[in-house]
């Protein structure tokens, strides 16, 4: 379990992790009731047509945090700019959370308390060489059927949480804590009613599958929405 929540073979990291969750489970205790008043989803355009599901994305969930995973093949529309970053990759995926406590290397509970308002976001983009099953042994991965065009609009979803410069491109910050990965800007606000599980659920739901974001910002309310079908994948 990396400091991100999400389980990767990294002997160091676990410790960081188990804190970070620590933190946010604390967090997300004290903060029910304003969570519960101020949880919500923007309208997300979505796919609504009938293509066969005939290519597949990747949700990775592990603890508190969710991530989106895609072929890198499959990137579609202006996010194929931001793929061509990662040329060697075969799958990327797409994490999203509060710009300082995301970034930080060693994040304390100033940390957290700031990520708990309204804030600046970042997207970690993480490149893989082999497939997010094998790339994230220790979490839950499920592999969901999806339609060329939904992913499309999914990609679409995912470029427009991008901050970009005045050449048009992604701004990126730094990079990522895993080899060849990166943190980009993110124009939307972070707070803890739009979670990075917010994000992932609006994905999905950008997708055409029958995921509803209102109200998502736990990561179980993304994964008992996941269709029947969609089990953890195997390795």
């Amino acid at each position: 379990m990396d400091r991100w929540g999400i389980g990767r073979d990294c002997g160091s990291c676990g410790r960081r992790g188990m804190t970070r969750r620590r933190f946010a489970s604390a967090a997300l205790l004290m903060s029910g009731s304003w969570l519960l008043r101020g949880c919500g989803s923007t309208p997300v355009p979505a796919y609504g047509g009938t293509a066969p599901r005939s290519d597949t994305l990747y949700v990775v969930a592990a603890g508190w945090h969710t991530e989106i995973g895609l072929a890198s093949a499959d990137v579609q529309g202006p996010l194929a700019a931001l793929a061509r970053d990662f040329p060697d990759a075969r799958y990327l995926v797409f994490g999203w959370g509060e710009r300082d406590y995301y970034m930080a290397a060693e994040p304390g509970s100033g940390d957290l308390v700031r990520a708990a308002f309204p804030g600046p976001a970042a997207m970690l983009v993480i490149p893989l060489g082999t497939s997010p099953m094998d790339a994230f042994p220790t979490s839950q991965v499920f592999a969901l059927g999806a339609s060329r065009p939904g992913i499309g609009f999914l990609c679409d979803y995912v470029w427009g949480y991008l901050d970009k410069g005045p050449d048009g491109a992604p701004r990126r910050l730094a990079a990522g804590p895993f080899a060849g990965s990166a943190f980009y800007a993110s124009g939307r606000t972070y707070d803890l009613a739009r979670t990075c599980n917010t994000f992932t659920a609006e994905a999905l739901h950008a997708a055409g599958l029958p995921v509803d974001p209102a109200g998502v910002f736990l990561a179980r309310q993304v994964t008992n929405q996941l269709p029947a079908a969609a089990a953890p994948a195997g390795r």
